[in-house]
């Protein structure tokens, strides 16, 4: 769908409530300092290709320029292109709006995997697939208003990530109890491990089921086919933000506290 599609162009950031209160979900959200409106967006890869423009365009794109600290100057044409079809190839996209100006202040992309083999067939887990915080913006409590989004709009007995980055994890633990960092079950165990696999993570390619940890995976981060070498940019920040020379990434499982016994 998206290997035909030009790499978006950056335009003017702009205000576009009245475009997404016609196709999303809205919930309303108040940090100590500012209004938000966190829209919620189900199967985004079926937008109509000039709504995904105009999204990306006019802030989805700033978004995760500041995110991976890109600038206009900076931004490459193969980033810019990573970046579309990463925030519109997920199941459901969260954008968070500042009320005050309609400018897209952050995003979050979830995926929903079935894991046949678990204890229960029909185990969903609502994997988190990235997420990205304007840096004037970070500090309101956005990522955390994401995930009760995401919790609230789907219930889920698991919310899971792949990262290395301590910052997720900490955003992980204020919504729910995350494994490894307590002791997993057997079951929460084999959960991971199915949920790795599905991610391209098994024991024969250094996925080490007893500690969730995939080895040696971030030195050879692509995404959607575009490597980032770590000369880039976006490899820069990467390596600011993450241990690229160990490589490992962990497989975190997250109970929400709503629904634990």
């Amino acid at each position: 769908f998206f290997s035909h599609m030009s790499p978006p162009s950056m335009q003017p950031v702009a205000d576009n409530r009245e475009l997404l209160y016609t196709m999303a979900d809205v919930c309303p959200y108040r940090s100590r300092d500012h209004s938000f409106l966190l829209f919620v967006v189900q199967n985004p890869s079926q937008l109509a290709h000039d709504v995904q423009q105009r999204i990306f365009r006019t802030g989805g794109l700033q978004v995760a320029m500041g995110a991976f600290g890109e600038t206009a100057d900076t931004v490459t044409p193969a980033s810019s292109e990573s970046h579309f079809h990463h925030m519109f190839a997920g199941d459901v996209l969260l954008l968070a709006v500042c009320e005050d100006t309609g400018h897209q202040v952050s995003h979050a992309l979830f995926n929903y995997y079935l894991l046949p083999n678990a204890a229960s067939a029909d185990t969903t887990v609502t994997y988190l697939n990235g997420v990205a915080v304007l840096p004037r913006w970070q500090g309101q409590g956005l990522f955390s208003a994401l995930l009760h989004t995401i919790l609230c709009h789907r219930r889920t007995l698991y919310l899971a990530c792949r990262t290395q980055n301590p910052r997720i994890v900490a955003g992980l633990q204020k919504v729910g109890t995350v494994y490894p960092l307590v002791h997993p079950s057997q079951e929460v165990m084999k959960i991971a491990a199915e949920l790795a696999a599905q991610l391209g993570h098994t024991p024969s390619n250094g996925y080490d089921p007893d500690s969730m940890v995939a080895k040696k995976w971030y030195p050879h981060f692509i995404i959607n086919s575009t490597p980032w070498p770590d000369n880039s940019d976006c490899g820069k920040r990467m390596s600011q933000l993450l241990d690229q020379k160990a490589g490992d990434c962990l497989i975190s499982i997250c109970i929400p506290f709503d629904i634990q016994p």
